[in-house]
């Protein structure tokens, strides 16, 4: 009876980690390689990708993936590159730019939010779209063509982009980040002050979990169950 019970148990808890590891999202990873500048705009080499960061008070959070096609339009990849401690990304849910996006492919649940004059301290973008919902982990943006050449706005800015956070205790705040670093409503200083309102200094991060962390751990907790009950057998 006993035998049954634990085998019983152990494929129980086998099963759960396992749905639970695949529900998991998997984490965004976008390698750094820096656009390179011509004047004061980013430039993408035809038929070549590269990355730009997005910080709010030297904090990088967000990077951009451009790609230029050789042929076809050009994307734009948004992907989380870290969160301040105590903070969990709830999703972007604007995006601003100095390049046409193609309104036939905006990111499902995406819409043009038209004229939005200044963003924040980051200037006035050409182009911004917009998702209500806010729980976009990595939208992909097309453009309007073969854009190879980024501008710069009136305030030192080539791109925004506002995301929601998720505190713990239950609660939420949201912050822009752009290319231009700025000070002005500061992570840790009114925008998002963390699970403590005392955020840690210098700002700490936390990776995003892989779903194979899941699997090792699960992997571990079975062989420690299995141990258990060898030992109980022999005792």
């Amino acid at each position: 009876m006993n035998t049954i019970v634990g085998r019983f148990l152990i494929l129980m808890l086998g099963g759960f980690l396992g749905v639970f590891a695949l529900s998991v999202r998997q984490a965004q990873a976008i390698p750094a390689d820096p656009c390179s500048m011509s004047g004061s705009n980013y430039v993408v080499t035809n038929g070549d990708s590269c990355t730009v960061d997005l910080t709010q008070s030297n904090v990088i959070l967000v990077r951009l993936l451009l790609t230029n096609p050789v042929s076809g339009d050009s994307t734009i990849q948004l992907a989380l590159e870290s969160a301040p401690f105590g903070l969990t990304l709830l999703g972007i849910d604007r995006f601003g730019l100095n390049a046409p996006l193609l309104e036939s492919s905006l990111p499902e649940d995406w819409r043009f939010c038209g004229g939005q004059g200044n963003i924040s301290s980051f200037g006035t973008f050409s182009a911004c779209a917009k998702e209500p919902g806010g729980d976009d982990l990595s939208p992909t943006f097309a453009l309007t063509g073969d854009i190879s050449s980024f501008a710069i706005n009136d305030k030192g800015s080539h791109f925004v982009a506002h995301m929601r956070f998720g505190t713990n205790p239950d609660s939420s705040c949201s912050a822009f980040v752009g290319d231009t670093n700025v000070a002005t409503n500061a992570l840790g200083a009114g925008e998002c002050l963390g699970a403590s309102n005392n955020p840690p200094s210098p700002p700490q991060f936390i990776p995003t979990p892989e779903p194979s962390s899941f699997l090792l751990l699960g992997s571990g907790l079975i062989a420690f169950a299995a141990s258990i009950k060898r030992k109980a057998r022999q005792g």
